[in-house]
């Protein structure tokens, strides 16, 4: 049976909340609480009822619509980036519907100028890369030069997903002088965007960093997953940077650690 009746009221509950809620203290006070329990229960009744539920959620709250997104949408990013992975994990890629990448793609284009947890919550559209009927690839190209500081963690997430997509996509990016921004550092000389790509392959090599993201779900966890680079791609990684120039100030052992930021 359909959880929808109960999820529907709570969320209802959810919004009217944020509506009514005029400051901005106020307002973080009452989403945060709710934004994990609201997040957890999307999760349990698509888990329970398909993603058939949470394409209701999306046709229902379209970020694309209106000027302002809608109040729920890191909420619902959250449980569609958390059945995202999963599905990619235990179906394939190709069994990830197009309306889930084709929402976060839409929230993360629509909450490019804003720093909310929207923009944060988006983060595991890169699990859909080298999806059959989908350019993940494409999507994150044409918005580089003006969103990347969304693009840098989905790549993160799409090293996981496939490594060998992934690291095509890296070289492309480092590789399009068109990418032309730069992040301002207080004690350092700024950062090419093209540079800041590199943070993305910063966890890696190691076994004790994860993607964050979705909050409150340890989707490394769940499946028990572990992750190896293969040594043709640490090799293109390594390659890529002393092609770009970007060793210039790393140590003569730099390790992808010494690519953070």
């Amino acid at each position: 049976m359909s959880r929808e009746v109960p999820i529907q009221g709570f969320r209802g509950e959810f919004e009217s909340a944020l509506e009514e809620a005029n400051s901005s203290d106020t307002y973080r006070d009452v989403f945060w609480p709710y934004h994990e329990r609201v997040s957890d229960a999307l999760d349990e009744a698509a888990r329970s009822d398909g993603w058939s539920f949470l394409e209701d959620m999306i046709d229902a709250h379209d970020p694309t619509v209106d000027d302002e997104i809608p109040l729920v949408t890191p909420t619902i990013a959250n449980a569609v980036g958390r059945n995202v992975i999963r599905t990619r994990l235990t179906d394939g890629v190709s069994a990830i519907p197009v309306a889930a990448l084709e929402y976060l793609d839409g929230v993360a284009v629509t909450a490019a100028d804003t720093a909310d947890t929207a923009r944060e919550e988006v983060h595991a559209y890169g699990w859909g890369i080298g999806h059959p009927d989908y350019s993940v690839v494409d999507h994150l190209r044409a918005r580089a030069s003006e969103d990347i500081f969304s693009v840098n963690p989905t790549l993160e997430h799409a090293f996981y997903a496939d490594q060998y997509a992934a690291v095509d996509l890296l070289e492309t990016l480092v590789r399009d002088q068109s990418i032309d921004g730069t992040l301002p550092r207080i004690t350092r000389d700024d950062m090419p965007y093209r540079r800041y790509l590199l943070d993305c392959v910063y966890g890696l090599k190691t076994d004790d960093h994860w993607p964050g993201m979705p909050q409150y779900y340890d989707w490394d966890e769940e499946f028990d997953y572990t992750f190896e680079l293969d040594e043709t791609v640490e090799q293109r990684i390594r390659d890529l940077v002393e092609e770009a120039g970007f060793d210039a100030n790393l140590p003569n052992d730099w390790t992808f650690r010494d690519l953070g930021i």
